[in-house]
């Protein structure tokens, strides 16, 4: 029995020895890296902290980047509401627009912003998965239905992929001709996932796919003592996201009130 037995042993062994291990992400230029992205994406969705500033100055400097204009043409945007709509609209076409109207808005150069959020009902809660919906159906028909690229800016759960509710990301998906580019930023220390992390020139983009970034469970992307993560999101993090925005440590990190 040894005898047949020991040659099944000896090649599963080899087979462990033969697999290479992950090779380690590697820090991309944040900004450059995001434009290069549309080359083969219609779609960008930069998952954000609410109130996080240093992500929000990225944010501005990404926009503001001569070579961004040049690959997109929208910016979808969570937390304006779309009734709205004309005003930004007036804005970005350079019409005069009293502050007060503004007050929400950003200023884009020549980028047409899409406010994704539904018109208030305030008789009843809106819940997440209706943002979701409405955004996405705003997204099929202003940006994919035209043949546009947009980079979509909301809170990072709203771009998980594998998840017990529809998210932005899979009710995008679920035509088998969108492929979303998901970025998320993180919101703890890498250094536990992978030791260079905390190394890396702020900003950086580095792509997950069969990295130690990538195969972790996406659980550890989450300071412990946040939240228990649900069963259906407890997934290697590459089945989530595409690639992580390294802002710096989170020590360093600064928020403003909304």
């Amino acid at each position: 029995m040894i005898a047949l037995i020991a040659p099944f042993v000896l090649a599963l062994a080899s087979s462990a020895f033969a697999q290479p291990f992950p090779k380690p992400a590697v820090p991309l230029d944040a900004r450059t890296a995001i434009i290069d992205a549309f080359a083969s994406h219609s779609l960008v969705a930069l998952g954000e902290t609410h109130g996080h500033r240093e992500g929000e100055d990225f944010l501005l400097d990404l926009i503001g980047d001569s070579r961004f204009a040049g690959v997109t043409s929208d910016v979808v945007v969570e937390g304006g509401i779309s009734t709205h709509q004309p005003v930004v609209d007036r804005f970005v076409a350079g019409e005069e627009v009293p502050a007060d109207s503004l007050r929400r808005v950003w200023r884009a150069r020549r980028l047409r912003v899409l406010l994704g959020e539904p018109p208030i009902d305030r008789d009843r809660a809106d819940p997440s998965s209706d943002r979701n919906r409405f955004a996405a159906r705003l997204i099929e028909g202003e940006v994919l239905g035209r043949k546009r690229r947009a980079l979509l800016t909301y809170g990072a759960g709203h771009f998980v992929r594998r998840t017990a509710s529809y998210s932005l990301v899979t009710l995008l998906e679920r035509n088998a001709r969108v492929k979303v580019f998901n970025i998320w930023t993180n919101v703890t220390s890498l250094g536990p996932i992978q030791d260079d992390v905390e190394s890396w020139p702020v900003p950086s983009l580095a792509l997950v796919r069969d990295t130690p970034l990538g195969i972790s469970d996406f659980a550890s992307y989450f300071p412990p003592t946040v939240f228990d993560i649900p069963p259906d999101l407890r997934v290697p993090m590459q089945d989530q996201f595409d690639a992580v925005l390294y802002l710096g440590p989170t020590t360093t990190w600064t928020f403003q009130s909304r």
